[in-house]
């Protein structure tokens, strides 16, 4: 599935940032990629920490054929030692079987908390093992599909605002005047800064 996206928030967006408006035009619709089941997008961005999009495949490929469903009884009764193999480590092994125990005890349900607001669903992602704030703010895009993430933790995004607007530093309040300026549709203005980021 593709995030979905419509030519009226690049219109908000190039209304707001001349300079952002140039680089839509040039680029165009970028197509994103999202996992839209929430247990599967979890493994997935603790599994992708600190590893390379390559990487990311290899190990992922490998656990799908090694649990062929990914779900959480599954992977609850799970070895460590097997969940390891893929390649993850028994670190993130741990943390998965860790989030997975807590959905099968009913400790954690995903189907309520997707329903909370950006932050309230931040907040509470935070609190699982394994996941910081980047990563929470990545399941929310990439699983979720919420339009107004703009990571100040993300160092593509700052990248990508410093070589868009030739600036020599990033403060925060600067940062934050950005997320203001690109509200509601930050995620979609992420999109673009992580394109320029690579240029």
């Amino acid at each position: 599935m593709i995030f979905n996206y419509t030519k009226e928030e690049l219109e908000y967006l190039s209304r707001r940032d001349d300079a952002l408006g140039k680089k839509i035009l040039e680029i165009g619709f970028i197509d994103r990629e999202i996992i839209d089941d929430f247990y599967v997008a979890i493994i997935n961005s603790i599994i992708s920490q600190q590893i390379s999009t390559k990487a990311l495949k290899t190990i992922w490929d490998k656990f799908l054929k090694l649990f062929e469903v990914i779900e959480p009884s599954v992977l609850s009764n799970a070895d460590i030692k097997l969940l390891s193999q893929t390649g993850i480590g028994i670190k993130k092994a741990n943390w998965i079987k860790n989030i997975s125990d807590k959905i099968v005890k009913k400790e954690l349900d995903l189907d309520k908390i997707k329903k909370l607001d950006d932050q309230e669903l931040i907040d509470e992602l935070v609190k699982l093992p394994g996941i910081g704030k980047w990563t929470a703010e990545m399941i929310l895009i990439f699983s979720l599909e919420r339009k107004d993430i703009l990571s100040s933790h993300d160092l593509g995004i700052r990248k990508g605002l410093m070589k868009l607007h030739n600036l020599n530093d990033l403060s925060d309040s600067s940062f934050k005047k950005y997320r203001d300026l690109y509200s509601p549709y930050g995620t979609i203005a992420s999109f673009y800064l992580w394109e320029i980021a690579k240029e």
